[in-house]
C-alpha cells in the first residue's frame, strides 16, 4: 500500500504512532483532517484511564476536548470516560513534560477503523478468530478487548465497532472489539476506515479493500475539489445498500496527520513492507534504519515482514530516520526441539523444557515452504513472541534454522520474575551467573561487572541470556545482557 500523496506522507490511525517532541519543539506539521500543530501528538492504544494513559504516558484531560468520528463529544475527564474504552485506538495533541511520563491533552480523537455487520466468521483455533465487516479482515486474539461478547459469542450479522493496527496481509488486527447489537438493523449508518484503492471518476466508485464504495451523493471534505484522491486514508461514514456497496453519504480525511519534517517521532505499528533494514514501512510510514540505529529487545536481523514495533526518530522529507527501534513481541528462544505435541500445536526446546510454545494460525514459519507438521525434534529454531500465563509463549515468528553454525547455542530473552542474586528467573528458567565471565555482563551503558548489573536489575527489566547445551540438556550461560532503551 501506498500512503504518499502529494510529496506529504500520511500517519493512519490504524498504524498507531507518537510525535514525542516536547512542547515548543519546533515540529512542523500540517494540520491534515484538522490535526496537529500543538507540538506533541501521540497516536496509540489506550492502556489506563487517570485522566487517559498512552503508550507509557499519562495525560491530563481536564481540558481536552473530545472527538469521536469526526464528531465533538464534549470536553474534560467525564467526556473521556463516557467516550473511550481501553484498547481503542486513539489520537492526542497536547503537551509533554521533559521525561515523556505525563503531559497534557488538548485534544482527544477516536475514530474506528471499521464499524458494521459481521458478514463472515472463522475460527483459527488457539482463541483466534477471523472476521469481515465491510469488505475488512479482522483478527481477532488473546490480547483483544472483547466488550459487549465473549470469545465465542460472536455471530454473523452481529453490528460491531473495531479499533486497531494494520498488518502486513492488509488485516485490522483489533485492539478493541464492542458489540452493539445482536443484528444489524437496515439503514443503520456504518463507519470505516481505509486507503482508496481503484478510484473511478466516471463512476464514482472506489474499494477500500474489498468493499466497493459509492460516493456519488457524499459529502466529500479535504482535499480541494471534492473529490477522493488515489491512495487517501478517508473515513467513510453511510449505508449499506443492494449488494453490500457502501453508499456513502460523508468522505473526509481519516484522523491522522500529514507531516513533512518532525524531530522527534514515536512510530508503533507492524511492519507491512519490507524491502531491507534501510527501506521499509510501519503502516504506511517509510522508515530507514542505519548504523547509527540502536536496537531493543530484538536485533536488526529480527525486521521483517509483520515485526510488531515502535521506532523514534526523526522525520525528515516524509520518511523516518531510526535512532531506535523497540521490539514489541519482545521473548526471544533460541535452541533445538526438545519435544513436539502435534495435536497441540506446541513444542519445547532443549535447555528451555520449562517453556511452551504455542504456535497458532498467525505464527509466521520461515522458510515459507514449511509448516508446523514439517519440524521435528532436533530442529534448531529461533522463536520470537509473547507471554502467556504458564510459564508459556505464543510463537509470532519461528526460524528454522537447517545448518546452525553454532548448533549448541541456547538463547533466552524475556522479563526478569525473581532476582536471587547470582541466579534470575526468566519464564521459569533459572539463570545461574556464577559461570558468566565478568567481561560478558552488559548492562544500560555499557559492559559492567556483576555487581554493578545487579545493582540496576530491577523485575520486569528485559534481559537477554545467552548460553552453551551440555550432554545432560543442562546450559552452561555465558552471557547476559540488561535490554533497557529510553
Amino acid at each position: 500500500m501506498d500512503a504518499r500523496n502529494g510529496g506529504l506522507i500520511l500517519f493512519p490511525l490504524l498504524a498507531s504512532l507518537c510525535l514525542a517532541s516536547c512542547a515548543g519543539s519546533g515540529s512542523e506539521t500540517d494540520a491534515g483532517g484538522g490535526i496537529g500543530g500543538t507540538g506533541y501528538m501521540c497516536i496509540g492504544t489506550v492502556t489506563a484511564f487517570g485522566s487517559i494513559v498512552v503508550d507509557g504516558v499519562e495525560f491530563d484531560t481536564g481540558n481536552a476536548l473530545v472527538v469521536i468520528g469526526g464528531r465533538p463529544a464534549g470536553s474534560g475527564n467525564q467526556a473521556v470516560l463516557g467516550n473511550l474504552d481501553v484498547g481503542q485506538v486513539v489520537v492526542i495533541e497536547g503537551t509533554v513534560n521533559e521525561s515523556a511520563s505525563s503531559g497534557t491533552a488538548s485534544r482527544v480523537l477516536f475514530t474506528p477503523s471499521v464499524k458494521g455487520p459481521v458478514t463472515e466468521l472463522i475460527d483459527l483455533g488457539s482463541n483466534i478468530k477471523k472476521i469481515i465487516v465491510l469488505g475488512q479482515t479482522i483478527i481477532i486474539d488473546e490480547r483483544t478487548v472483547l466488550r459487549g461478547t465473549t470469545d465465542g459469542g460472536l455471530a454473523a450479522n452481529n453490528f460491531v465497532e473495531v479499533s486497531g493496527l494494520l498488518d502486513d496481509t492488509g488485516a485490522i488486527r483489533a485492539t478493541h472489539l464492542l458489540k452493539r447489537a445482536d443484528s444489524f438493523a437496515p439503514f443503520t449508518e456504518v463507519e470505516v476506515k481505509g486507503i482508496v484503492q481503484e478510484l473511478d471518476l466516471t463512476a464514482k466508485t472506489f474499494r477500500l479493500s474489498t468493499l466497493l464504495v459509492d460516493y456519488g451523493r457524499a459529502d466529500i471534505g479535504p482535499p480541494a475539489g471534492g473529490t477522493p484522491a488515489a491512495g487517501q486514508w478517508v473515513h467513510v461514514r453511510g449505508g449499506v445498500g443492494t449488494g453490500g456497496i457502501l453508499e456513502a453519504t460523508k468522505i473526509e480525511p481519516a484522523d491522522e496527520s500529514i507531516i513533512v519534517n518532525a524531530k522527534r517521532l514515536d512510530l508503533e505499528g507492524f511492519v507491512t513492507e519490507f524491502v531491507s533494514a534501510s527501506n521499509f514501512k510501519v503502516g504506511s510510514v517509510k522508515v530507514q534504519a542505519d548504523g547509527n540505529t540502536k536496537f531493543v529487545g530484538g536485533r536488526i536481523d529480527d525486521l521483517g515482514l509483520d515485526a510488531s514495533i515502535r521506532v523514534r526518530g526523526a522525520v525528515s522529507n516524509g520518511i523516518l530516520i531510526a535512532q531506535q527501534i523497540f521490539f514489541y513481541e519482545h521473548v526471544q528462544l533460541q535452541s533445538r526441539i526438545y519435544s513436539k505435541d502435534s495435536p497441540g500445536r506446541t513444542l519445547s526446546l532443549s535447555g528451555l523444557e520449562k517453556i511452551t510454545v504455542n504456535v497458532t494460525g498467525l505464527t509466521k514459519i520461515v522458510p515459507a515452504s514449511r509448516d508446523f507438521d514439517d519440524l521435528q525434534v532436533g530442529d534448531y529454531l529461533r522463536v520470537r513472541g509473547h507471554m502467556r500465563a504458564g510459564p508459556s509463549v505464543v510463537a509470532a515468528r519461528m526460524d528454522a534454522v537447517p545448518s546452525p553454525s553454532e548448533s549448541d547455542l541456547v538463547v533466552l530473552q524475556g522479563p526478569v520474575e525473581v532476582i536471587t542474586k547470582p541466579d534470575l528467573v526468566i519464564l521459569g528458567v533459572t539463570v545461574n551467573t556464577l559461570t558468566i565471565p565478568d567481561n560478558n555482563f552488559e548492562g544500560v551503558s555499557g559492559l559492567d561487572k556483576p555487581a554493578e548489573f545487579f545493582q540496576q536489575l530491577q523485575l520486569g527489566d528485559l534481559v537477554k541470556a545467552r548460553g552453551r547445551l551440555g550432554a545432560t540438556n543442562q546450559v552452561t550461560w555465558e552471557g547476559i545482557s540488561l535490554e533497557k532503551g529510553s
